[in-house]
């Protein structure tokens, strides 16, 4: 019986046990502050345990137990009814939801009672312990003692189930019901803190993305109005079913058509219907008249903008997608724009997502130059559409442009395009149409009687429409204007006046025009009446872009009423994009109401024909009246406090652009050129064109920077010149500062364009002596000062372009002159300006390439690598897509176009075989077999019959249909590495490795001429008329074709000249070399002789400052030393003498004499007074000498320490370091560094203050220091190799900036060298770059020999050294 109630008493407590287990998992499910019931837990359990262990038999253990199991049972149950109403509500999927605990209410009642019964059954399971368990006669004997505490324990029990359960008279089950809604509550209030801080993060990033407002819905848009209730009702259909339609339908639809036949009215429509069915992704609204409405930098980041707002399930994608594009960088860049944010994250999209759909509409109001940035975006668009899983559709509207339509029928393109073109819609159906619309419009915006007495009114406009949906909005808007007169209005426009018509597409329209101007304005007052209708007219017809009344005002400087008084009379042909009436800038309803009123033809009555001569000649002086106004233009117009710091650094808010730089002050700065371009000559545009370039056009260049606008200066001053020589030809000083301030932006357009303040710091100090330069001979504020002389003129070299890209391999000019290619080592085609620098566009990266060809017409691109097997075929006519045409195993050596672009040659390496290629189907359509192996790429005639090619060391001439050899010209002692034909085709010109380019008569087969060059001549070109002959080798080099002798040598690329490139006119040259730089030269005037600037002959090698810092020495690879003045800049002494290069150059304490080392030469000391060497110092092999503080004593060392220690043994004048007296040249002592250590390269020889020690200073940072009494040597732990310290200078010879190492270590960029100034690029000193400073003076040598001083002080009290 007693076995029997054990077990029962066990099983009871075992399940009190089960129950405590499952409770503890479950606590650790529940978010908040429940730990308290996990102590309560364990203090129970250990009770638990110990009245299992005893085994007293009595009422007492048996209540125990049953009061155990309760309590046990009331916390498990109440961790499950936690945890059970806290999961009511779910978390978002894969997220443990936090909780937040509040202080008060049932949640801190409940915290207080896990808390009491914590504190109640931790000293119950202490008393528990001291239950008796041992044997079972030391029990009986403890019978007594273990019953008070099971009483105790029973006891203490109950109180615990009674205070938990019941305290308060509140059940323990409804305190925890009411703290579960306390909770879900204060977690649903995280839930919605956490999603509120992932969406303004999502929201942060979405605006980094740059985006124009360009959606259907944007202001620019309201006044344009959706397809007409019951009209276009097929078309729309068509174009819904199409939005619907299957998954293989052709994702784009392009609806094409001439202007005013209403594309917008139904890109409009169709935004509104997809917008309202969520259909609708983005929507970008092309406009000629605002900037970033008009071209294609912003066109994907708007779009993935307002995709990831419109299509809640694309928003993630679309957001990972810009947050990798943010951290790239590449945020300009169309091509990662459109990978990044629409591409690769819509590849991710599930194939069941409901179309998307892109509008576009008036793609040819984008006026991107060149025009190949539009078929690059719109193959980009194409190419997404084409590649994403799931029903993507786009829609684009356009006028049938020539460079738009290319894209679209593009082949690869066949089967994602379908073009449906208005024009191809039946006339009747049309007309129908606009008659509906009309009759709807007359109805609702015309008096009863008007549509009771003019029932056909509808249908006669309708019929004088033909076709075109513009004339009838602009009728009705016409008669509604002013409906009391609607009668006479109708009569106008139905009227039969003759007109003298441009088209008859367009005689309608310009009836309409004409009656509307003459209703708004019937009778014209007085003659200032009419001057001010002409001068509004004039301006909203020729304005470059849109502008407000107010800024209109400002421009032509009249009261904003006069603006109004016009505009308010014909707000059925102009509107404004807002309603404010002075703000909101205007624009004509339509293109063709700007082109009526200045066509003679069209526009008949004489009171609204706008003359363009005419009024551009007034907008342009207009324009220059503002930019000469008090205060409009000055320095700093931002009113920046460090103006010196990069533009990149300053925030768009800091520049405050609106205020500093009012919108007619902007305007006026863009586009006075481009009215004078067309103006007639008038004295008062002359007046204000020299008043302009006397005190403004540096101010103009400056505000054009801010504005990142300084690619238009250039075009702007050619513009101005041509037209200034042409109309006043008598002022030669205005001319001359056009030509100036042209050269100074290209010159300097890369720091300009970076930090406008340095057109004061840096440029200017820069220029050579001219008119410019003398307007402003007074030194601006915070300018370095450059005391070595000015060149005396300007140089050959007109811009050089700093591609980025490495070792150039080839350059091309466009056959207008307008664009420049090259092409880089690594494969990289680049697009470039040739009238600015300005880059343009780029092709995508390929492995490499050493040969590329450029079909300018086709706008396609070829290149190879030498020994590769791929083509790379970049596409420019679809856009921008590029190709690798795999030649299968066939080893191509280089790659050229036949001159009617239709086919490209690639010979292959080592072989007789050309592969001729189809540039159309991109495959190889034949296979020339030659009887030579071609080694250089082909070029062809001008009749392209014939072509030429290098084969080893001679020159073949080829049919170039059959590859039959024609003739062999042989001569050349090296292999040849071009050859091009002269424009007559009977004669070709051919470099060598030899160092040679040759002449040759074709149908003789004699070399006529042979020109020489100091090394292997990589290219040769021949100009367009065949008088000149460009050659690239270690310089750029042009010839005398005809008789052949060196017109000019044009020096400046610091490393081998790889390719040349004639402009179309030939009056302008290009170079690319490995140094990474593209040069544009100009070689109208080769009979002035080149500017010498001052300096050596041969790249700088040494410098050295005197201790007075009076005075620099130079040496160079002339084997010269140059003594300069410190103040004056001029040359005090020159010393010649050694026979190789000078390596070291060092003055005496006193600056009275100076020694130098040569490569292989003695060193010698010189008398800087009388110019004369005193002394040679015998140490075989120095490289570099100091003189000790004190003057006493000469030390020279060897370039490489103990490089040859059984030598320095055996001869005492190969020891590493020798010491001499300075006052005779005595020697005097031998130093070697210890015979274990080899191979240290010496940097720099110093002595220690007190002349008693010398410092050898070597590259690998170790330091010896030998004494001159005991000849030892040591390594010097006290002396460290040299780093640039606080307040040093630094010149670097790539980028050019001089920086000023402040106290945290950074470096702040002070002033800029122009690449002639720059420092050659070796190491020198421990540094990089041949320059030394010394206080505020700088010293720099370049790799040409120029040497140039400079007193940086005034610089460098302009920056500011703040992070």
């Amino acid at each position: 019986m007693n076995g029997r109630h054990d077990e029962t008493i066990d099983a009871i407590l075992d399940a009190a046990k089960s129950a405590l287990d499952a409770a503890g998992p479950a606590i650790s499910m529940i978010p908040g502050h429940f730990g308290g019931l996990n102590v309560a837990i364990g203090s129970l359990s250990k009770i638990i345990d110990m009245i299992q262990k005893t085994r007293e038999n009595d009422s007492t253990r048996d209540e125990l137990a049953h009061k155990l199991k309760r309590l046990a049972d009331i916390i498990k149950n109440s961790t499950d009814e936690i945890q059970k109403r806290l999961s009511a509500r779910d978390a978002p999927s894969g997220e443990k939801p936090g909780l937040v605990v509040v202080q008060g209410g049932p949640l801190a009642e409940l915290l207080s009672r896990i808390d009491a019964l914590d504190q109640t059954l931790q000293p119950l399971a202490s008393l528990a312990e001291k239950l008796q368990l041992k044997l079972f006669l030391l029990r009986c004997l403890q019978y007594k003692r273990n019953a008070r505490v099971l009483a105790s324990l029973k006891s203490g029990i109950d109180e615990a189930i009674s205070d938990f359960e019941f305290r308060g008279h509140i059940k323990i089950d409804t305190l925890i019901s009411e703290v579960a809604v306390a909770m879900i509550q204060v977690q649903a209030g995280v839930v919605r803190i956490e999603k509120n801080q992932v969406a303004e993060e999502e929201s942060r990033i979405l605006e980094k993305l740059e985006r124009a407002d360009a959606h259907y819905q944007s202001y620019h848009n309201r006044d344009k109005e959706g397809v007409h209730p019951g009209t276009r009702q097929d078309l729309l259909r068509e174009i819904s079913e199409w939005v619907r339609g299957a998954k293989d339908v052709h994702p784009v639809y392009i609806l094409s058509g001439a202007a005013g036949t209403g594309k917008s009215t139904i890109a409009l429509e169709m935004a509104k219907r997809l917008d309202k069915e969520k259909l609708l992704g983005a929507s970008f609204f092309f406009n000629r008249g605002e900037e970033s409405l008009s071209c294609t930098r912003l066109v994907f980041t708007t779009i993935a903008h307002q995709l990831a707002i419109t299509q809640p399930r694309l928003r993630q994608h679309i957001i990972r997608g810009a947050r990798k594009h943010v951290e790239s960088g590449h945020l300009s860049q169309m091509e990662f724009q459109a990978a990044d944010l629409l591409e690769q994250p819509l590849k991710d999209v599930p194939g069941d997502h409901p179309p998307v759909v892109f509008i576009l509409d008036a793609v040819d109001e984008c006026t991107d130059r060149p025009p190949i940035l539009i078929s690059k975006m719109l193959n980009l668009l194409l190419q997404i559409a084409s590649s994403v899983p799931f029903p993507l559709r786009i829609l684009v509207t356009t006028r049938p442009e020539k460079h738009i339509q290319e894209v679209f029928l593009s082949p690869k393109f066949h089967d994602a395009v379908n073009i449906k073109r208005l024009h191809d819609i039946p006339p009747s159906i049309v007309t129908v149409d606009i008659t509906r619309y009309l009759q709807d419009r007359i109805r609702d915006m015309l008096p009863e009687t008007f549509v009771k007495a003019h029932r056909d009114a509808a249908s006669c406009i309708a019929e004088r429409a033909n076709g075109l949906f513009i004339y009838a909005k602009t009728a009705v808007d016409f008669l509604s204007a002013h409906p009391r007169d609607a009668d006479e209005s109708l009569k106008i426009l139905l009227s039969n006046e003759p007109t003298e018509e441009e088209a008859e597409f367009y005689e309608q329209l310009d009836k309409l025009y004409l009656a509307i101007l003459r209703q708004s304005f019937q009778t014209f007052k007085n003659t200032a009446r009419k001057a001010r209708v002409q001068i509004v007219l004039g301006t909203i017809a020729l304005l470059q872009e849109y502008m407000s009344p107010k800024a209109m005002a400002g421009l032509l400087q009249v009261p904003v009423d006069h603006i109004l008084s016009v505009v308010e009379n014909i707000e059925s042909v102009v509107i404004r994009d807002t309603d404010d009436s002075q703000n909101g800038k205007l624009r004509p309803l339509h293109a063709t109401f700007p082109q009526y009123l200045t066509h003679r033809q069209r526009c008949v009555d004489p009171d609204f024909y706008i003359d363009p001569a005419v009024h551009h000649g007034r907008l342009a002086l207009a324009c220059l009246n503002v930019l000469l106004g008090p205060q409009v233009l000055q320095r700093n117009p931002c009113q920046l406090e460090y103006p010196t710091r990069f533009k990149k650094g300053a925030a768009k808010s800091a520049l405050r652009l609106d205020v500093h730089v009012p919108e007619h002050v902007e305007y006026a700065c863009l586009h006075w050129a481009a009215h004078l371009q067309e103006a007639d000559s008038r004295a008062e545009i002359q007046a204000a064109i020299d008043a302009f370039c006397s005190d403004k056009v540096l101010l103009w260049l400056e505000v054009l920077s801010y504005l990142d606008r300084l690619d238009i200066a250039v075009r702007t001053l050619l513009i101005a010149r041509v037209w200034y020589e042409k109309h006043s030809p008598e002022n030669i000083e205005t001319t001359e500062i056009l030509h100036d301030a042209l050269r100074f932006v290209l010159e300097f357009f890369d720091i300009i364009n970076i930090c406008p303040e340095q057109i004061y710091v840096s440029a200017l100090p820069q220029i050579p002596t001219c008119t410019l330069a003398k307007r402003h001979a007074t030194r601006a504020e915070g300018e370095m000062k450059l005391i070595t002389a000015r060149d005396s003129h300007w140089g050959p070299c007109l811009r050089v372009i700093e591609t980025q890209r490495g070792r150039l391999i080839g350059v091309k000019f466009h056959p207008n002159g307008q664009y420049i290619a090259s092409c880089a080592l690594h494969g990289q085609v680049d697009l470039w300006d040739a009238t600015s620098g300005v880059h343009l566009m780029a092709t995508s990266d390929y492995p490499g390439a050493d040969s590329f060809d450029v079909s300018w017409e086709d706008r396609h691109v070829v290149s190879c690598w030498r020994g590769g097997n791929d083509v790379y075929f970049f596409n420019g006519e679809a856009g921008g897509q590029t190709q690798y045409l795999n030649s299968a195993e066939n080893r191509l050596n280089s790659v050229a176009f036949t001159h009617d672009g239709l086919k490209f040659l690639t010979p292959v390496l080592d072989d007789f075989r050309v592969l001729v290629w189809d540039a159309q189907k991109l495959e190889v359509s034949s296979t020339i077999i030659c009887e030579r192996m071609i080694s250089t790429p082909i070029t062809f005639s001008m009749d392209g019959q014939r072509a030429t090619s290098g084969s080893s060391r001679d020159v073949c001439i080829w049919d170039a249909d059959k590859g039959t050899l024609l003739k062999l010209l042989v001569g050349h002692t090296d292999d040849v590495l071009s050859t091009v034909f002269f424009p007559d085709g009977n004669h070709v010109a051919s470099g060598a490795r030899d160092g040679t380019i040759r002449i040759w008569d074709v149908e003789t087969e004699e070399c006529l001429h042979v020109l020489p060059h100091s090394g292997p001549v990589n290219q040769v070109v021949v100009s367009p008329r065949g008088d000149l002959i460009a050659s690239g080798s270690d310089m750029v080099r042009l010839w005398d074709a005809r008789n052949p002798k060196c017109l000019a040598t044009f020096q400046g690329h610091s490393s081998s000249v790889t390719s040349v490139s004639f402009s179309p006119t030939g009056d302008h040259l290009i170079s690319g070399s490995w140094d990474g730089t593209v040069r544009i030269w100009d070689i109208t005037d080769l009979t002035s002789e080149a500017a010498t600037p001052p300096g050596h002959n041969a790249t700088v090698t040494c410098l050295a400052f005197s201790n007075e810092n009076d005075m620099v020495a130079s040496g160079s690879a002339d084997r010269r030393i140059i003594v300069w003045d410190t103040s004056s800049g001029k040359r005090l002494k020159t010393f010649e003498g050694h026979d190789s290069t000078i390596v070291d150059v060092a003055f005496s304490p006193d600056g009275k004499r100076l020694i130098s080392t040569a490569s292989h030469d003695r060193s010698r000391v010189w008398d800087i007074e009388s110019g004369k060497m005193v002394m040679t110092i015998n140490h075989r092999d120095a490289y570099l000498a100091s003189y000790s503080p004190d003057g006493k004593w000469i030390v020279t060392g060897r370039r490489s320490l103990q490089s040859n220690p059984s030598s320095a043994a055996s001869q005492a004048d190969h020891s590493d370091l020798r010491l001499f007296r300075a006052s005779d040249g005595l020697f005097e002592k031998d130093f070697n560094v210890a015979t274990n250590v080899r191979n240290l390269i010496l940097e720099r020889l110093e002595f220690s203050s007190d002349s008693t020690l010398v410092y050898a200073v070597c590259t690998s940072s170790a330091v010896y220091a030998f004494d001159i009494r005991t000849g030892q040597a040591e390594p010097a732990s006290n002396m460290k190799r040299s780093k640039p310290t606080q307040g040093e200078f630094m010149a670097s010879p790539w980028d050019g900036w001089i920086s000023l190492l402040g106290a945290d270590h950074r470096t702040y960029p002070v002033c800029w060298l122009e690449s002639s100034r720059r420092p050659a690029p070796v190491v020198y000193m421990g540094r990089l770059g041949m320059y030394m400073s010394k206080g505020h003076h700088l010293a720099i040598g370049s790799g040409t020999g120029r040497i140039t001083l400079l007193d940086i002080f005034g610089a460098v009290s302009t920056i500011s050294l703040a992070s």
